[in-house]
């Protein structure tokens, strides 16, 4: 499953497969766009930049996957109100989909949201930022501390 989320105000697809893992941040001056996909049994797909970009593809661990599922069933994506009405067109929007359901989110989301958020920026920062290359746009989670 792909994204389509570039630019403000942009359709982030429907809910995820039920046993996928979804996570997407894009908008911003420059319209920015990131997409992270685990499916089920661990295979995953990071993108950066345009639509057509070529992906960044890696496995996550079993235990990783655990470590994910959980944190993202702690924060009951179902039970959070998603924000898709944008603010400004400079914001950044934040999509976080588990099982079915899926939050979408303007640059402040709710508090439920900040653990899967870094869950799931530490795998980027894990698996992806050593690909990335040279030149290439450079996803939050590889800038940040």
């Amino acid at each position: 499953m792909v994204l389509a989320a570039t630019g403000c105000g942009a359709d982030a697809g429907g809910p995820p497969a039920r046993g996928d893992i979804e996570f997407a941040r894009f908008g911003g001056i420059a319209g920015s766009s990131e997409r992270l996909t685990i499916a089920a049994k661990g295979q995953a797909r990071f993108a950066v930049g345009r639509r057509d970009a070529r992906p960044i593809r890696f496995e996550v661990s079993r235990a990783e996957l655990r470590r994910l599922r959980a944190v993202l069933a702690e924060a009951d994506l179902g039970s959070l109100k998603s924000d898709t009405e944008p603010t400004c067109c400079d914001m950044f929007t934040t999509v976080v989909g588990y099982r079915g359901e899926k939050v979408t989110a303007e640059s402040e989301f709710p508090d439920e949201l900040g653990p899967p958020v870094r869950a799931l920026d530490a795998v980027v920062k894990r698996h992806a930022c050593p690909r990335i290359d040279a030149g290439e746009a450079e996803p939050a989670a590889c800038v940040r501390p």
